[in-house]
């Protein structure tokens, strides 16, 4: 006779006793450590399983965030629902850390701005030394230019 959904489940969970008290998920996982458990023809990450089951529906806009940071615990009390935004934040991956940060690397403060983040200071002092390199490139580029538009005009002048 076939097991239920619940005692398959159940057989691949060992409650550990440690102060944590994670419920590792000892079955197969997915190559970012989280369970995995097949449900009919799918197969669904078995701590939202487990959330699912033991305390109710995740919305869609919602994700799993593994409070204890064992990433195969499929214990619902250490699952809270986040948004994908808070969930990447309280991560330790680039996006978080560099939430986290508030200087430049020359200690200046960071400005928030309405597209990206970053040190005013730092980028005036880039925007100085870029132009003060290329002044003279510059210059040549609008003379050639300038040139070039008026033997054009000279040209066009001369054919009337």
């Amino acid at each position: 006779m076939r097991k239920s959904p619940e005692e398959r489940f159940w057989a691949k969970v060992r409650k550990s006793e440690n102060p944590i008290g994670c419920w590792e998920w000892i079955a197969g996982k997915n190559f970012g450590g989280y369970g995995t458990f097949r449900v009919g023809n799918r197969t669904v990450p078995a701590h939202r399983w487990a959330y699912e089951h033991l305390v109710g529906t995740i919305p869609p806009e919602l994700e799993c965030d593994h409070l204890c940071r064992v990433r195969c615990c499929v214990n619902p009390a250490h699952i809270e629902l986040v948004t994908s935004r808070e969930n990447t934040l309280r991560g330790v991956g680039l996006a978080a850390q560099n939430a986290r940060q508030t200087t430049c690397k020359n200690g200046h403060p960071l400005v928030d701005g309405p597209k990206q983040r970053g040190c005013p200071q730092c980028r005036a002092e880039y925007k100085r030394t870029w132009e003060a390199a290329n002044r003279e490139n510059r210059s040549a580029q609008w003379r050639a230019g300038y040139v070039a538009r008026r033997k054009n005009r000279s040209d066009s002048e001369a054919t009337v």
